[in-house]
């Protein structure tokens, strides 16, 4: 119950044939959807709990089995809208475990119940649990438990005495129809006895025939076969007259049915109690699974061995007893099972994680192939069925404890979003690394790190973000997959995520330079640049995810929200052939829109095979470390447009003037103030040229300036145009 709930643990196991392993396929077993073929019964569960500060009436584990029906577990459940406070302080809940008639029988009919405070402690427990048999369609209600528990647990039995009407109306029926009309046959051979030839004999096989039917529909459903059935209307078809033949033929295939719809009774809990058994041990939540992902395919798996046996299960399915205490194959290697398990754990804790995860996965391996051949077998054993039911769930008790549904331990520290992401965003699209980051995240007990802190953790949710976009072609990002799984395996060392794409990431939602706790704070516009370098196909629609990831910081947001709205086209051209800096020249990018002459000039800028630094004004700014803004009467604030690395590996300096004028003095001091720039950084000889890039047919202002030989001329004064202090000449590219 919530904080302190009601448990029910007795259990659950596997066994696996290792012959019929290795010859199917493990499949996911997707339980079908089930409608009662028999009669329905409920166990209706009332709990009053008059303590509520140490125990509330709700399930700590839906669909455990709380309760047992002739050894068969059922799954328990909350009836929604059932829960009441009540003015005493106490507070109830409805709880119901739903099956089939099939599972009761003629006579004494066992019931066991088992309910305990989770963990085991319940010196606080004030409660009282009312159970009843109820079936609505025979308006039956019978009471089986009324306890009031004071400090205590309860597990116990009772029974209850219930006739052939109660189970299987439809065979009542038929056994009474069929018993008439043989009564009948009788009372005409009597009538007609001088005329029937061999009447003694007749007799005697109507009574044997009658002996028969009243044994068979006493026998339990496993033990009756639909080979007995045709048996008995060959044996008796020419000792009948054509009425109680009939009556024959409705009784048996009364019994096939009844004997089919135990069948599919039995696959219902195996399939129930298998979908549990997959929360506990498999590694996808539901999203994943939706994805096609096969839980039950171990063969990536990356973790080692594990130390959980094969178990040898004989079809002993006849034999008498082969499935009592002491002999339960099943039980047996469930023990086995929880050795292997309890050996990984000290003091409640799991200290030995990646082998407990190892056991794990392979008991469930185990318990899905032999749940195919349970499934699968000609005959149905209710006594094997409930053997393999009842040592599975023993298991399925002990994991939870330790790991929740989607196979995170409880006393993880990592984050439950970034939990979610590996499970239904990575796991589907990279398979076996995401199985490995989450065995290294799995195994991670804190160690005082908060890894909400960390840049792996921001990393990884930006990714994640960005991968919810992709759909083909999603092995393009494998690479950066493979850094961030190494990088989870030293989560104590550090995140060093060398270069490369996963490198961009990390600076662009971090601003940390080079990824590091340490490193120096990266500002809009270099953090941007580095997130351009990220992402193989559309860039605006990614990004646009990652600013929605969680764990992404205030900062985070701005900046993915920034890329998001680079216009696609431009994005591109700056990523083709862009470097993340030069000679200790970060890379950075403008935060401002940028026109669209100044696009037309990065595409040229691309296609001339030059690599780009700096984009925009206020990226180049931060390139080259100049100042936002000019004081009065000083150009040193001004900046041009890109800085580029050419094919010689040599910076170029270009400023890009779109529009009918162009102001010659804005250009030079332009490029000038960054000439300075450069050169305080002990770059000017790094310095290839400086450039011009204007529209064809502009016009410069002054109109004294023109062009000559490729270079902005004065024809005044009759020289080529320098910057000023440099003698760099400015080359005119026009577009």
């Amino acid at each position: 119950m919530r904080g302190s709930k009601d448990v029910a643990r007795p259990g659950w196991s596997a066994a696996a044939l290792q012959k019929l392993v290795a010859l199917i396929t493990a499949v996911v077993l997707v339980a079908p959807s089930f409608a009662w073929a028999g009669t329905p019964y409920t166990l209706d569960w009332v709990s009053t709990q008059f303590n509520p500060r140490c125990l509330t009436p709700e399930l700590a584990d839906p669909g455990a089995a709380y309760f047992r029906v002739n050894q068969t577990p059922l799954p328990t459940y909350e009836v929604p809208g059932e829960f009441a406070f009540h003015d005493d302080g106490s507070e109830s809940n409805r709880m119901e475990a739903a099956f089939d008639s099939v599972l009761l029988g003629m006579g004494m009919n066992d019931f066991h119940f088992h309910v305990s405070r989770e963990g085991g402690d319940n010196t606080c427990v004030d409660a009282r649990e009312v159970v009843n048999l109820v079936s609505v369609p025979l308006g039956l209600n019978k009471p089986l438990f009324d306890i009031r528990r004071r400090g205590v647990a309860f597990s116990g039995d009772t029974t209850l005495d219930l006739s052939l009407a109660e189970i299987n109306p439809a065979l009542a029926r038929d056994i009474e129809i069929l018993l008439a009309e043989i009564a009948k046959e009788r009372k005409a051979l009597v009538a007609n006895a001088p005329r029937v030839e061999r009447l003694a004999e007749t007799m005697d096989l109507l009574q044997q025939l009658d002996t028969e039917l009243k044994d068979l529909v006493s026998r339990p459903l496993d033990e009756i076969s639909r080979t007995d059935l045709d048996a008995i209307l060959d044996r008796y078809k020419d000792v009948v007259g054509t009425e109680t033949r009939a009556a024959m033929e409705q009784l048996v295939d009364d019994l096939k049915k009844s004997v089919s719809d135990l069948e599919a009774e039995l696959a219902r809990l195996i399939d129930e109690f298998g979908a549990q058994a997959d929360q506990v041990a498999d590694l996808a939540t539901q999203d994943a699974r939706a994805e096609g992902w096969d839980p039950d395919d171990t063969g990536a798996y990356a973790l080692g061995e594990s130390e959980v046996p094969w178990v040898e299960v004989p079809d002993i399915a006849e034999v008498e007893g082969a499935f009592e205490e002491g002999r339960d194959p099943y039980a047996a290697y469930a023990d086995a099972v929880l050795a292997a398990l309890e050996a990984d754990v000290s003091g409640r804790v799991v200290v030995l994680r990646a082998d407990f995860v190892a056991n794990v996965r392979a008991w469930r391996d185990n318990s899905a192939a032999l749940e195919i051949a349970l499934r699968d077998r000609m005959g149905v054993s209710l006594a094997e069925t409930n053997a393999f039911l009842n040592a599975q769930n023993r298991i399925t008790g002990f994991v939870r404890q330790f790991m929740d549904a989607s196979d995170w331990f409880e006393d993880s520290p990592v984050p439950a979003d970034l939990r979610v992401v590996v499970d239904t965003v990575l796991k589907p699209r990279f398979d076996a690394l995401a199985d490995q980051m989450k065995d290294s995240l799995n195994l991670w007990r804190g160690d005082g790190l908060d890894l909400e802190k960390t840049q792996l953790y921001q990393t990884i949710s930006a990714f994640a973000g960005a991968m919810s976009t992709v759909g083909e072609g999603v092995e393009a990002y494998a690479g950066v997959m493979q850094t961030l799984v190494h990088a989870t395996t030293r989560l104590g060392v550090g995140f060093v995520p060398v270069m490369g794409p996963a490198l961009d990431l990390c600076e662009a939602v971090t601003g940390k330079a080079f990824c590091l706790p340490s490193g120096q704070e990266l500002s809009d516009e270099e953090r941007i640049f580095s997130g351009l370098g990220f992402g193989v196909a559309a860039i605006g629609p990614m990004w646009r995810v990652v600013k929605t990831s969680g764990g992404l910081r205030p900062s985070a947001i701005r900046v993915a929200g920034e890329i998001a709205e680079i216009e696609e086209a431009f994005a591109q051209i700056v990523k083709t052939n862009r470097v993340r800096g030069y000679k200790g020249l970060p890379g950075a990018i403008t935060t401002k829109p940028v026109d669209i002459f100044e696009k037309k000039a990065a595409k040229f800028l691309v296609d001339d095979g030059r690599s780009l630094v700096g984009v925009g004004d206020d990226g180049v700014r931060r390139v080259l470390g100049i100042l936002k803004e000019s004081r009065p009467g000083t150009i040193e604030g001004m900046a041009p447009d890109f800085v580029s690395v050419s094919s010689g590996h040599k910076l170029i300096l270009s400023e890009a003037k779109g529009g009918g004028t162009i102001p010659v003095s804005d250009v030079r001091n332009q490029l000038t103030n960054a000439m300075e720039a450069v050169t305080k950084k002990g770059l000017a000889g790094d310095v290839e040229r400086v450039e011009l890039i204007m529209e064809q047919g502009a016009k410069f202002n002054p109109e004294k300036f023109t062009v000559k030989d490729g270079y902005l001329f004065d024809a005044e004064t009759g020289k080529t145009v320098t910057l000023k202090g440099f003698n760099k000449f400015i080359m005119v590219i026009r577009l």
